[in-house]
Parts: structure tokens; C-alpha cells; sequence
């Protein structure tokens, strides 16, 4: 469910300033990506192991187990991104919180598994230009949504609910919300923001 903020000019610059930290953040997660995948790919046992993966064409349990120890070697897991933005961008606490940070994490690590496990395409930066959401892990926490506003690290902005959007009233009084997620979108001269609230069920 996707609703319009009524932002004011300091919320627009804060949430502008917010979105070029986590564009930042994730920039420098693909950047560690990209060092933990090349020392991967450098490493004579792997590259045997692929070898002989290829050649046989099928994987042995042992052969399975050998790879997902490669793996944490590397560092190559979900849990090490989030370890890894946890200890590295704390300096971002002031606007960026602990959840949305390892969102931000997790993103770039959906990015690796695509590039491991499927189509195998390289693992992008992204300019501010092309920032267009940030994402809390639950409305507990970070990013929520609470009585007709939005509350984040000291915003507390109003959301429009029209008057005859009916299922939105519906959602906000008998569903439970799961997380939060702030979007935006450039309109003419400016961005213009909006909260989505992804519902339980």
C-alpha cells in the first residue's frame, strides 16, 4: 500500500541527505562484494574444485560441502554483509539506523547470489540519481509508520490518507504492518516521497 508524505522543505533535505547515505552504504557493500568475489575466483582450490564440478557434470555431497566452505572463508553470506555494514558505517548512525543499513546489505547480497547461483551478471554501483527506496526489517523499529505519521530518527512526517481511499483505511485499522519502505519519484523539479506498507499476509 503505497501512500504520499506530506513532506515539509526539511524533511525533503534530511530524507535527501538519508537517501545519499544509503546509496553510499550499498556502494560500498558492492565494492566489498566485488573484493570477496575476486578473492574467490583467485583461489587455486576453488578453481579445481569448479574444475572437476564441470568435468563430472554433477556435485558430490563432499563436493558441496567443499564449496560452502569456500564460502565462508570469503565471507560470502548474508550474516557476514550484514556483520561487515555493521562495523564499517556506524559513523551513519545519526540518520541511518542499525536495520536499514543491514537492508541495504541484504540488497547487495541478493546481487551476489543472482551473480553465484543464476544469471551470473556483475554486481553494479548505483548513482544517487538511481536511489529510489529505502526499506526498514519491521515497524518495531527504524523506519515506522505510527498514527498517521511516519517516524525515523527524529522525522516525523505526516502521511496523505484520502478521505474516499477506503482500503487503506481498512489496512491501517484491522491489518498489521510488517515493514515500512520510504520511496520517491522526480516530478518536475523535485523528488516527491511516499511511504509503502507491506501488510502481513
Amino acid at each position: 500500500m503505497k501512500l504520499r508524505l506530506l513532506t515539509s522543505e526539511e524533511d525533503e533535505r534530511l530524507l535527501d541527505k538519508r537517501f545519499r547515505i544509503a546509496n553510499h552504504i550499498q556502494n560500498v557493500m558492492v565494492k566489498e562484494a566485488r573484493r570477496r568475489l575476486n578473492n574467490l575466483f583467485r583461489d587455486h582450490d576453488y578453481k579445481e574444485l569448479i574444475f572437476n564440478v564441470r568435468k563430472n557434470g554433477k556435485w558430490t555431497k563432499a563436493e558441496k560441502k567443499a564449496l560452502q566452505a569456500f564460502y565462508t572463508k570469503y565471507g560470502l553470506s548474508e550474516y557476514s554483509f550484514h556483520e561487515y555494514v555493521d562495523t564499517g558505517q556506524k559513523q551513519f548512525g545519526k540518520n541511518i539506523d542499525c536495520n536499514t543499513r543491514q537492508k541495504e546489505a541484504t540488497k547487495v547480497w541478493k546481487s551476489v547470489q543472482k551473480f553465484l547461483f543464476s544469471n551470473g551478471k556483475a554486481i553494479h554501483m548505483k548513482s544517487h540519481w538511481h536511489k529510489f527506496s529505502i526499506e526498514g526489517k519491521s515497524n518495531s523499529t527504524g523506519i515506522r509508520y505510527r498514527n498517521g505519521f511516519v517516524e525515523w530518527k527524529g522525522l516525523n512526517i505526516p502521511v496523505c490518507i484520502r478521505k474516499r481511499d477506503h482500503y487503506a483505511k481498512e489496512c491501517l485499522k484491522n491489518g498489521k504492518i510488517k515493514y515500512c519502505r520510504i520511496k520517491r519519484s522526480w516530478h518536475s523539479h523535485k523528488w516527491r516521497y511516499y511511504i509503502e506498507l507491506v501488510m502481513e499476509g
